[in-house]
């Protein structure tokens, strides 16, 4: 519902409606240009010789931008609808029944298991270098007092030098320790996001051929980013983040 707000118009990538014939509708876009495609209609009706009459409907997907002239373009005005999603289909179930053969999703998560290792070894590090920069903090700061009291020998200029240098290490510390933690637990997420995804692209291997239009246009918006097409059909696919890496783990 937010994507499909006015608000979010130029940012969206999903269908305004699960109504119509086209499955991109929402995230196809010129490879030209940039620009969002939009759907149009066209057709004529032809009278045969016995008084009945014949129409023809033909849908293509066409740059706007190029249609309306609004920047210059140099691909194709127009795609047929047809043709598109016939692609598309086809690549897609591709892709999906590949990764929906993996038996075992650790294969997928191995890469990100190694780089949550990575973080929490660095976290450890950030932990101890904080306790450190606390450690030598407060040290400086009792100094202080004892500068104060007339008890330290220490010149007030320098304690005042050091103290701020100790203050600033320690406020880094803690920063770097802060990111870490939630650099982890971004980690930690996307790997149960992963498992998660997984399990769904198997159930859409076994649904996705005999899914209403309506029921793939989701599957796609779930799927995918966007799709890029240029002269001669040629098509671009940009998958969601966590397919992505999903593929990249395959290869």
């Amino acid at each position: 519902m937010k994507l499909r707000s006015t608000n979010s118009k130029a940012d969206r990538i999903i269908p305004l409606n699960t109504k119509g014939q086209s499955l991109l509708s929402g995230n196809i876009f010129c490879g030209h240009c940039g620009g969002r495609l939009v759907l149009t209609t066209s057709g004529k009706v032809v009278r045969m010789r016995n008084g009945e009459t014949k129409g023809t409907k033909r849908i293509r997907y066409i740059c706007y931008n190029k249609a309306r002239r609004h920047i210059e373009c140099d691909g194709q005005t127009g795609y047929t609808m047809h043709l598109v999603d016939e692609a598309i289909e086809e690549l897609f179930t591709k892709m999906i029944s590949r990764l929906a053969a993996i038996d075992n999703p650790a294969v997928i998560n191995n890469f990100q298991e190694e780089s949550v290792t990575k973080l929490q070894q660095k976290l450890e590090t950030a932990e101890l270098k904080m306790e450190k920069a606390h450690a030598d903090y407060s040290a400086i700061k009792q100094k202080v007092k004892e500068s104060i009291s007339g008890t330290s020998q220490i010149p007030s200029g320098l304690l005042d030098s050091l103290a701020d240098d100790a203050y600033h290490t320690l406020i880094q510390a803690e920063d770097k320790l802060r990111f870490l933690s939630g650099e982890l637990t971004d980690a930690k997420e996307h790997i149960s996001e992963i498992t998660k995804i997984h399990h769904s692209i198997r159930i859409w291997s076994r649904i996705f051929d005999i899914s209403s239009c309506e029921a793939k246009k989701m599957i796609l918006t779930s799927s995918l980013k966007r799709v890029e097409i240029s002269k001669g059909y040629k098509i671009n696919i940009i998958y969601s983040d966590v397919i992505q890496k999903m593929m990249e783990a395959l290869e």
